[in-house]
């Protein structure tokens, strides 16, 4: 830049965390970062790129979480509510495979006393059949 017919060096501030990008994050296959001529350390681009960056949320990406948040709260609900259906079916199942299991086993205790008590009176008549 010219002033009064004299060269005046402009000075521009480099950022070390932009020439760390630059060079992919990493050195290059060379070994060397972009370091800008010597104006900048080599150190301070590799401790620039160590820095964790926080961005700063804008609207649209806070209404796209927000947006899926509440997707997720009402599948979630959702399948709390499923889970709890099959659950009482479940319960349900349980009762009445009970119920039968206790019916079938009352109705064999029955048949075993009918058989056992036809088994008694086949042997009484053996028996009085036997003495005359």
């Amino acid at each position: 830049m010219e002033v009064d017919g004299h060269e005046v060096e402009q000075q521009q501030y480099l950022n070390e965390k932009a020439l760390y990008d630059v060079s992919s994050g990493a050195p290059r296959k060379h070994g060397r970062l972009a370091i800008a001529n010597g104006a900048v350390k080599s150190s301070d681009v590799r401790a620039a790129g160590r820095e964790i960056s926080v961005r700063p949320s804008n609207s649209v990406t806070m209404q796209n979480m927000s947006r899926e948040m509440e997707e997720l709260r009402r599948a979630n609900g959702r399948l709390e509510r499923e889970n709890r259906e099959k659950d009482n079916a479940l319960q349900q199942n349980k009762v009445l495979v009970g119920l039968v299991l206790d019916l079938k086993a009352e109705k064999l205790m029955r048949w075993l006393q009918m058989v056992f008590f036809q088994a008694l009176n086949f042997l009484q008549m053996v028996f009085f059949w036997s003495r005359i």
